[in-house]
Formats: structure tokens, sequence, C-alpha cells
């Protein structure tokens, strides 16, 4: 649990970090921004935080002119990571290492970069696919040009742009806008974010938007039960479904926080919402070996529902809960906007920004254990870890922590009755390991006896030398001859 700026003396002072990326050795590159008063005078930036959660370093992207963000940071397949962002009003990349190294800014040349003109484009997350055998890197982005627009675009080394999508509604809505977007396991790229509803009616829908791997076909599925809903992001379950996280809201009420899980073609499977007094929010989605995902964003301090704590939550494939972690300074706000998981230890990382009352802002990190408890070496400021060890010798029970509780719940699936004369079992609704199959010990051999021990398995015994095994042939020394 980790909270660090800079210059935390200095009111005018503002680090809103927005993206990271998770190394092999646990610790994390980010990417952000580093505003002074006046709020819009900014400088890209991109850090580190090692494994303990501790400030490595903070580098500054060269800066052209105007306004500045690293909006997101991407591992390439290669082992190497790409920032990008706005430079000025135009989308950049650019590649960067774990020591703090910044190569060559490239401006993406697409629409109003490749040109001059009014606007501005963001990359909002970076793509790296490989379609027909060669690796190509995708940006989303979110185009500003007297509306809001969705662009996914290849781009080449150079930054130009070969292959492009733009999202056009017929209806001339005034708003598409990506958040977080992913590859599925077919190839093809599924972005999140809002569009307008249908004919203008005011509000916004949560959207997902399909596209071929070459850019082509898009469909675009909505869901909106309220006046205004997000799509914040995304994650593809190991079954191809998807899970959606976001928030929506209600004329002058303060949002709820909402997730969906949808089949590969979008079809609605269920959905879910968390409310409360104040504002709940999801902006950051991973998934789980098993089937189960992780969440983080925001939601209210118990005690004080004017402010917010950072917000961490583990969901079943089903969208039933197995624990939530929330964790926050009594006099600052505090969320979650990026979620990295290790796939070794299963330990979660969300990062975010820390908001004080004297205006300052500064980067805000927790990194908990896959069941939930707190997990860091910051002297004086974790929480210590009560999960007990959960693991039991039931196997038809998937074992867990919640709130400090060992919880074991019953799981039909494949299972071991301990029994070596039998294969197959599978655990039952009730939670029993059985049905499995009688093994047959059967060698082919006509001068053994086989039989089967429940802890051995299969035993096989030579017969009496003499013993007739065919025609004019007897056993000798477990050899018919």
């Amino acid at each position: 649990n980790k909270s660090s700026t800079d210059d935390a003396s200095n009111a005018t002072i503002k680090e809103l970090w927005t993206g990271a990326v998770l190394l092999d050795d646990e610790s994390c590159l980010l990417s952000g921004s580093y505003a002074v008063s006046p709020y819009y005078t900014t400088a890209a930036i991109f850090g580190k935080v090692n494994a303990s959660g501790n400030r490595a370093w903070v580098k500054s992207v060269p800066n052209v002119s105007g306004i500045n963000y690293a909006t997101t940071v991407a591992k390439r397949a290669n082992g190497t990571f790409l920032l990008a962002g706005m430079n000025g009003q135009c989308g950049f990349v650019a590649p960067i290492d774990a020591t703090g190294t910044i190569g060559t800014v490239i401006k993406i040349k697409y629409a109003i970069c490749a040109t001059s003109s009014n606007g501005f484009q963001i990359p909002v997350q970076l793509l790296d696919r490989t379609v027909a055998g060669k690796s190509v890197l995708t940006a989303v982005i979110l185009r500003d040009e007297y509306s809001l627009k969705t662009v996914v675009a290849n781009v080449e080394a150079d930054g130009s742009v070969l292959t492009s999508f733009q999202h056009a509604d017929p209806s001339n809505n005034y708003v598409n806008e990506p958040r977080a977007a992913t590859v599925l396991t077919d190839g093809r790229i599924l972005v999140v974010g809002r569009t307008n509803e249908p004919g203008g009616g005011g509000g916004d829908d949560a959207t997902l938007t399909f596209l071929q791997p070459d850019l082509t076909g898009e469909v675009r599925k909505r869901y909106g039960a309220a006046p205004n809903e997000v799509f914040h992001a995304v994650a593809r379950l190991p079954d191809n479904t998807i899970v959606a996280a976001g928030a929506r809201s209600t004329g002058s009420n303060p949002p709820e926080a909402i997730v969906m899980r949808m089949a590969a073609d979008g079809t609605l499977l269920w959905q879910k919402a968390f409310t409360g007094t104040g504002a709940y929010e999801l902006r950051a989605a991973v998934a789980a070996d098993d089937g189960a995902f992780f969440l983080a964003g925001r939601r209210p301090e118990a005690n004080n529902t004017a402010k917010s704590n950072l917000w961490m939550l583990a969901l079943d494939a089903d969208g039933d809960t197995f624990w939530t972690s929330e964790h926050g300074l009594s006099d600052t706000d505090e969320g979650a906007v990026a979620l990295v998981r290790h796939p070794a230890s299963g330990r979660l990382t969300a990062f975010g920004s820390r908001m004080s009352t004297n205006g300052t802002a500064d980067f805000y990190g927790v990194r908990v254990t896959e069941g939930g408890a707190v997990s860091c070496a910051a002297a004086g400021k974790c929480v210590p870890s009560v999960t007990p060890t959960c693991a039991d010798s039931d196997p038809c029970t998937a074992s867990l922590c919640f709130n400090s509780v060992c919880v074991h719940q019953t799981q039909v699936a494949g299972c071991n009755d301990g029994d070596a004369c039998t294969s197959n079992e599978v655990c039952s609704s009730s939670g029993v390991c059985g049905g499995g199959a009688k093994v047959y010990c059967d060698d082919s051999n006509p001068c053994t006896t086989e039989t089967c021990n429940k802890t051995a398995g299969c035993l096989y015994s030579i017969v009496v030398d003499g013993t007739p095994c065919a025609t004019g042939k007897t056993c000798s020394s477990g050899v018919c001859q």
C-alpha cells in the first residue's frame, strides 16, 4: 500500500497515472501525466515502481508543444515496451526500457496528424497482434474533431497508418468513445466504451465494437438501461467469453458500478451492479486462469461517503463475489485505473492516483494476494495479512479466503477418490468424488495373474512353471513357450 510524489509540498502538483504493465520481477512500468496549475499545463511522464512498491524513477517524454499525456504502456511479444499518448494534437508511440531510457518519439500519422487541422487524437490502448504471421502494432485511438470518434489503426514503425477503421454512426451521434480493448482468441478486436443513444436521446449506452483481424466487418452491441452507461474495462476469460466493467448513472444520482459477462458474439449472459451511498465505479479488469476474474476502481469509504477508496474485488464466472478489498487514507480520495496480475504468484497490483484536499495528486498503488490480503513491504503503511492457508484435502472444493475466513466451495470437476483401481472420477453436485470406471489390469500375458490394490494399483504375479498357456505350450518364468 504505497503513495508518493516528487513534490508533495507543492499544492499545484498533480501526478495522474493512467496505465501500467507488469515486469517479470513484479516491478511495474507506469504511464501518466504531470500537471502544474493551471491544470492544462501538462507533461507526459512514465515511471517505474519496484516490487516492494517504492518509486524507482519518473521520466518526462520530450515535449513538442501544447498538452501532453502518456496514456498507456504495453509489453510486446518480443519483450520490448512501448509508451503511447498525446503530444500536442497528435498520438505518439515511443520505445522505453526498464531503466527509463526512451527512444525516438514517433507521431501517429492519422487524419489531423497527417495534415494540419483542429482537434486531437489520444491512443487509449496498444494491441500487439499477429496477423497472417506478421507482428502488427494496433492503436485504439480516441479522436476528437468536432465529435468523439473511435479509431483503430495499424501503425508502422515510422508512425504511418496503412490500415485503419473509424466508427461512422449513420445517426450522426456525437459521441463514440473508446475506453479499452482486447484481442479475442479468433483474432477479432474488441473495443469497449460508450456511444450516444440512438436518435440522440441525450444519454449514452455502454458498447462493444467487434472488428475482424483486418479491421473490417464492424459489429456493435449496445447495453443500456439507465440514461448513461459506459464500459471502462474489458477482459477475455479462458473460455473466450467477455467481461466488461464500468459505471452507470441516472440524473443527479451518483454512479453505480456495473459488470457484465457476454458470449463471444456479445450476447449478454448476466450483469451485476454495485451501489450504495456515494459513487461506485470500475475501471480495470483482469482474468484468472480458472474463469474467475478481478476488478478494480473506486467506492465510497464506509464511514465517510464523501470520499472514495481504491476498491478491488474478485468474482467467479457466475458473477458471485469471492472477496472485496478497499484501501485509502482518511483525508484523500483514492481510485484504481489499472490492474495487473502476476501469472506465477497470482498477486494483483492496482494503480491509480491519490487526490489530496490541498489540491495535490500523486501515485497510489496497492498489491494484494490472489485472496485479497495486502502483500507488500511498506514499513508502517501496510495492513497486515491475516489470510490463513485455506487449501484442504477435499478434491471437490475450491478453497479461498473471504474476509480472512477460509471458505470451501463445492465444485463440479474431475477428481481423484484415492482408489487406484478406479479412473475418471467426477465430483458430484453434493461434493462427493466418485463414479469412476473400474481399472482393468489385463497385461495380455497368459503366464501372469492380475489383481488391483486400492493403494498400489495393478499387481502382476507369475504363475507356476508348467502351467498350460497355449496349445502345446507351458509357462516358464512368466513366459509362454
